[in-house]
């Protein structure tokens, strides 16, 4: 037989306490989702907005609920509990209330210090202004490390949580779950609710997480087929192609544009490019490729106020549209030695036709590469307010590594 205790939570604390579990188990689904692979860009815009917004709900109410608990006295606990598990109760309370409060802070701080600027906007509607810390990338990473660090501790601490109340209820038989869930039926509902929701966050990390492996294998697995067939010697097209196989290397490469903006020139530097390149430098036309990414947060210039511009919505809008892209398949071999790869170049979600002419220096298996293109930025729609001049000069430099060797 069960022994109730008399004594339970107010109607208010218990309906804060639900809300904001349902609401910070949403806030861990979503934000893991928010970032997957399966979700265009544009999806991840509206769903970090909301993230945001729902983060200073969770803020918010957290805070009621500690002034809540200050000014009520909670109910006694069972006197037949062991002292450790009393001194277990109340330190996992005090944690709850630091991360419930701590986790949407350091989120606030997060898109305070992001480079980016990108206002925040109460679903949209109301603003809500950043808090006052350093705007750079550096403080920006920190913030979202200890942010994720924090989630996850939160995480953990619902599992003991809900573990530590099903053996009150079910072992110890004692009144802890009547305090907060009520009489009757009520802990058997707490209990499945908070099973789900458990249940819920673990499919969605190990699902969502097998699928990005999953895509990017598959990804792996398209450049490595050529070079698999090659050593087969099966047919003699994909050991040709794999032959002309070039890796990019890091140190060696870069982009930088040269554009007129607010009255002056600005320059900016883009430091990570990746991509895959087959080049046969004496007959492009039948093996040659380009497809490479350029990761647009990863800017830099002597001007803090420029980067910081490139960064908002009305121009690169990283927050949405992290990387660029330049693709080819049709590569030409020009009587004057240089090259012209024409082919496709993706701003911020639009694609417009672009020719990249190009020289090429080889020693042994090292190869560097320079080109330099011009191009409209309002065929993209980036800086639209700035229509003085809208060229845009970009300079390339890369260096690359054979990755076949050829006969």
């Amino acid at each position: 037989m069960f022994s109730i205790a008399p004594m339970k939570y107010n109607a208010v604390a218990r309906m804060l306490h639900w809300i904001i579990a349902l609401l910070i188990l949403g806030q861990f689904i979503g934000g893991w989702l928010m970032t997957h692979k399966a979700f265009d860009e544009a999806f991840q815009y509206q769903a970090f907005q909301y993230h945001k917004s729902f983060g200073l709900i969770v803020l918010a109410l957290s805070i009621v609920r500690l002034f809540w608990r200050l000014t009520h006295k909670a109910p006694e606990l069972p006197s037949g509990m062991a002292g450790w598990e009393i001194f277990i109760s109340k330190i996992t309370h005090i944690l709850f209330y630091v991360l419930m409060i701590g986790v949407p802070l350091v989120g606030w701080l997060i898109v305070s210090a992001s480079p980016l600027e990108i206002p925040t906007k109460l679903f949209f509607t109301i603003p809500v202004p950043h808090l006052p810390v350093p705007v750079n990338a550096i403080w920006e990473e920190r913030f979202s490390g200890f942010h994720e660090f924090l989630a996850f501790a939160t995480i953990g601490l619902f599992f003991l949580h809900v573990g530590a109340a099903a053996k009150h209820y079910f072992i110890s038989r004692d009144s802890i779950m009547y305090r907060m869930a009520g009489g009757g039926f009520g802990p058997l509902i707490a209990l499945a609710f908070a099973g789900a929701a458990g249940a819920a966050v673990i499919a969605s990390m190990v699902l969502f997480t097998a699928t990005d492996e999953h895509e990017d294998g598959e990804s792996a697995e398209e450049t490595p087929a050529i070079v698999e067939t090659a050593e087969t010697g099966e047919t003699a097209a994909p050991a040709t192609a794999s032959d002309f196989s070039w890796a990019i290397i890091p140190e060696e490469t870069a982009l930088e544009v040269e554009l007129t903006a607010n009255g002056g020139t600005r320059t900016a530097r883009f430091a990570t490019i990746d991509g895959e390149i087959i080049l046969n430098p004496d007959a492009p036309e039948e093996n040659g490729l380009i497809d490479v990414t350029i990761d647009t947060r990863d800017l830099s210039s002597p001007n803090s106020n420029a980067a910081n511009s490139a960064h908002s919505a009305g121009w690169l809008n990283t927050g949405r549209f992290p990387t660029a892209r330049f693709t080819s398949d049709t590569i030409t071999l020009l009587e004057d030695c240089s090259y012209s790869a024409d082919g496709t170049l993706t701003l911020i979600d639009v694609s417009q036709p672009l020719t990249l002419p190009f020289t090429l220096t080889i020693e042994d298996d090292h190869a560097s590469a320079q080109a330099s293109v011009v191009f409209d930025r309002m065929d993209f729609g980036i800086g639209a307010d700035q229509t003085d001049d809208t060229s845009v000069t970009v300079s390339i430099e890369v260096g690359a590594t054979q990755s076949g060797t050829s006969d």
